[in-house]
């Protein structure tokens, strides 16, 4: 996660480190059982594997990493090098501490809204549920110049962001923990910053997974064997680009840096 002038929730995230399981630590803290939370870590993480040649990324940054689910898995996928950075400094210390055995992952801080590396470093750039959480939109501009500045020019740059039409906040979450902006408006914000949009779509929305509620229901109460989740998953991240009429969408951008 992101601590900046407009980050209002980070007394909020500095009490998800201390839950012992580290999806429902960054993911929903609600999912006692753990599917939901497994499934929807499986769903980004495939979405990405869609769109990225891993064969081509030497140095990645994972930004806003909270607790490394993403930086351990790009180095498991023959990532040279893995810089991650978090804005909460009790959750990069604890990444710091989980990906220890890694020699190829360094954690950082994300301090005084600049990144601590140099013009176009990385091959690959991913941004996983960062920027939904910055309220204000200057500093979003300011993390987007800095993800554009160390983005290599032959790289690319993976959001998923929470989308909806109007700019609502989460229902049942923590005051300014999450606004929803419309996807036009996170295109403009990348497009502003010097981003060109290859590609977007929801990879998940509030229509239920394959679009069949009661499928949903099964599976996040363990009822549906978690072998079969990877089938699952591609069949609804193909379902789900469809569902562009869903109250929200959490929306996968794919983005290069303009020459």
């Amino acid at each position: 996660m992101i601590k900046n002038k407009s980050f209002r929730s980070e007394k909020y995230w500095a009490g998800m480190v201390d839950i012992n399981d580290d999806l429902q630590a960054i993911i929903d803290p609600n999912d006692k059982l753990g599917y939901k939370n497994y499934y929807i870590d499986l769903l980004s993480k495939t979405a990405i594997e869609q769109v990225v040649s891993f064969n081509k990324v030497k140095n990645a940054l994972d930004f806003g990493c909270g607790l490394g689910r993403i930086s351990s898995w790009l180095a498991d996928k023959g990532t040279k090098q893995v810089e991650a950075v978090d804005g909460i400094e009790k959750m990069a210390n604890k990444a710091k501490k989980k990906l220890a055995k890694y020699n190829n992952i360094n954690v950082s801080l994300y301090e005084n809204e600049r990144l601590p590396y140099g013009d176009n470093t990385f091959d690959l750039v991913t941004v996983g549920w960062v920027l939904q959480h910055v309220i204000d939109t200057s500093a979003v501009n300011s993390i987007l110049s800095e993800i554009n500045r160390v983005a290599k020019y032959n790289g690319i740059v993976v959001f998923i962001e929470r989308t909806s039409e109007n700019f609502s906040s989460e229902k049942g979450m923590p005051q300014d923990y999450i606004v929803r902006r419309p996807a036009n408006f996170y295109k403009k914000l990348f497009e502003d910053n010097g981003l060109k949009i290859d590609l977007y779509y929801p990879i998940r929305t509030s229509i239920p997974i394959c679009n069949f509620e009661l499928m949903q229901k099964l599976l996040y109460f363990g009822k549906i064997p978690v072998c079969l989740f990877l089938f699952i998953v591609k069949l609804d991240l193909f379902l789900q680009k469809r569902n562009i009429n869903a109250q929200w969408a959490d929306m996968l951008f794919l983005c290069s840096k303009n020459e």
